[in-house]
């Protein structure tokens, strides 16, 4: 049987001596602060700990229409360096070091930020059921969702207006089934001693989990310029995990080359970043809780950058989870569903908008994460649900499952409301609770912690925002 893997990561502000690719480098940064800290004993052995990468550069942008003799993406803001180990007490060891030194320069580089690095996985799920309409329609599914009341011109920008971007961090997008719709992605090039496939952007299987999710967005938002930023592996997506730290450098990414972008005309349109995933299995967290709960004496590096993204006025959409207590997935811990033990991390994170899930008839879908969130987030999760578990109208054998599903629709139709409403008109926060507070309320047993506020409700929301307070 393999040793146990404990997994940890660090934070450092970039300076003259870390900008390296080399992981051996890195190792050498480590053990130098660690030094500098009066650290003695087996800490400091060639075997103590090992370094799993250099992921704060393994990413390149490719924005379409941006040249390609102009390099986009400014240097890193932070360096994330995965640490793993395989003794518990020299982790328990290193993270006390490191988070003594959160917020101090040791050795001339200044610490922001030690955490677990836990995987998570993506959002899918299909839960068979002895209901009938299990399986609706997309336009059983719109009606749900109050959409075949709207204008005709809803979702659709103004002549010379910005078109809406929406980023969603998934399995990846086949570009050529939306070319209308396509503004590049981040490619992923990891370091070679890694061992890890690169990834395109718009290269992944026509029937990918990320299409699915686009589909949904442009369902509503037929305008939207996507771009694909393929966090999770292909490769049998079920069982690939989203480790923590890889999440904190896709925000990071995301935050330097917005910050860019938005400086031209063409990228000016409100930006939404979309994530269908989470964790399922806590068991993988060490410390437990110190990003699921958010219990870090420093807060969790990766819910720190999340609540920055929505702060600079970037609205963020994430799935529930399929934990809930009546899941059939083998992949969620088994004390990590149900209420209050299934929406965690980032997906409890109060700036963001988390979607459950129901079918098209209004019922809660068994599989989906059910509040209350964690109490040092927010215990006001989810904030709603939306329709899942729905066919397309001409395509029988073409599903869309999971809470994955339900936060596709969700932003599709933030999406379509953005059109109107940019985000300098209406904040992130604002919009968040103009979605709440005009759901569908269900009265129901299981209300707030399977369904939130509500069922979303798109035309209600239209007619909240068409008031003269947001004109």
């Amino acid at each position: 049987m393999p040793d146990p893997i404990f997994r940890q990561y660090v934070t450092i502000k970039p300076s003259e001596r870390t900008a390296t690719r080399s992981v051996d480098d890195l190792r050498t940064l480590l053990l130098r602060i660690l030094k500098a800290q009066n650290v003695q004993g087996r800490l400091l052995d060639p075997d103590a700990f090992r370094v799993r990468g250099a992921p704060s550069w393994d990413w390149v942008a490719q924005i379409e229409g941006w040249r390609d003799d102009q390099p986009l993406l400014p240097e890193p803001d932070e360096i994330v360096v995965p640490v793993e180990f395989t003794n518990e007490d020299l982790r328990s060891d290193f993270r006390r070091h490191f988070l003594d030194a959160v917020g101090k320069v040791v050795d001339g580089e200044l610490i922001t930020g030690i955490g677990a690095d836990p995987g998570g996985a993506p959002a899918d799920h299909y839960s068979p059921t002895h209901d009938g309409a299990a399986f609706a329609t997309r336009r059983q599914a719109r009606q749900t969702l109050g959409l075949e009341n709207l204008p005709s011109d809803f979702g659709r920008p103004a002549p010379g207006q910005p078109r809406v971007n929406v980023v969603i961090i998934d399995q990846g997008l086949n570009k050529d089934i939306i070319p209308h719709n396509w503004g590049g992605g981040w490619a992923y090039q990891p370091n070679p001693t890694t061992g890890k496939p690169k990834r395109e952007p718009g290269e992944a299987e026509p029937k990918s989990h990320g299409t699915m999710i686009a589909r949904n967005v442009l369902d509503i938002a037929p305008t939207a310029v996507l771009y694909d930023f393929p966090l999770v592996s292909p490769e049998r997506i079920a069982d690939v995990d989203v480790f923590a730290h890889e999440a904190q450098v896709a925000y990071d990414v995301l935050l330097r080359t917005i910050a860019i972008l938005r400086l031209f005309e063409r990228w000016r349109g409100p930006w939404i970043v979309v994530n269908a995933w989470g964790i399922v299995d806590r068991r993988s967290e060490d410390t437990l809780g110190d990003y699921t709960e958010d219990l870090n004496p420093h807060g969790h590096p990766l819910n720190k950058i999340v609540g920055r993204t929505v702060a600079d006025r970037i609205d963020v959409v994430f799935a529930a989870g399929n934990c809930g207590q009546f899941t059939t997935s083998t992949r969620c811990g088994p004390a990590d569903r149900g209420p209050g033990r299934s929406i965690w991390g980032a997906n409890s994170h109060p700036a963001v908008i988390t979607v459950g899930a129901v079918l098209s008839n209004e019922k809660w879908l068994g599989y989906s994460a059910q509040g209350p969130g964690q109490r040092r987030l927010t215990r006001m999760k989810p904030d709603f649900c939306a329709p899942s578990q729905f066919r397309e109208t001409n395509d029988a054998a073409m599903l869309n499952t999971g809470t994955s599903a339900a936060c596709a629709l969700t932003a599709g139709a933030l999406a379509g409301l953005r059109t109107h409403w940019a985000p300098s008109v209406v904040t992130p926060g604002e919009m968040q609770q103009i979605l709440t507070s005009t759901t569908r309320k269900i009265t129901r047993a299981g209300r707030p912690s399977r369904f939130g506020a509500g069922i979303l409700d798109v035309h209600e929301a239209w007619k909240c925002l068409s008031s003269t307070e947001w004109n």
